[in-house]
């Protein structure tokens, strides 16, 4: 009798097993989370010192984003990426908007264009006075 009870709970326990659905973790995203999901992977530098090109796309996971940027302050940096370094480090915000169909995501950037080192400063006056 307890061989029977022994493999009747066996079957009961192997019947649960397989027919309950466990919950999955591999929920497909929506667009809206995928193109979140990429946009948030787009590194993108916090200083600077020399002039940047701003991306205007960018791809990934076969899913192609356009990018538009904004700049808070242009005295820092201007829209074709040119930036304005002097005597003292000068941070602004980029905010780029990623585009995908009709899905829109905006991400900000805290960017820094970092000062002149005194070697710098020597050497733009050393030169000039270079013949």
């Amino acid at each position: 009798m307890t061989k029977i009870w022994k493999i009747s709970v066996i079957m009961i326990m192997l019947f649960f097993m397989f027919s309950c659905k466990l919950p999955s973790n591999n929920k497909e995203l929506t667009e809206e989370e995928k193109v979140a999901k990429i946009a948030d992977n787009m590194e993108f530098p916090s200083e600077l010192m020399e002039d940047i090109v701003f991306p205007n796309e960018y791809t990934k996971d076969d899913m192609t984003l356009k990018i538009s940027w904004k700049i808070k302050d242009t005295t820092v940096i201007n829209y074709f990426g040119r930036v304005n370094r002097g005597l003292e480090d000068k941070t602004t915000t980029l905010t780029a908007t990623f585009k995908y169909g009709e899905t829109t995501y905006t991400k900000e950037y805290a960017i820094t264009v970092l000062k002149y080192s005194n070697q710098e400063l020597l050497n733009k006056e050393i030169e000039k006075f270079s013949i």
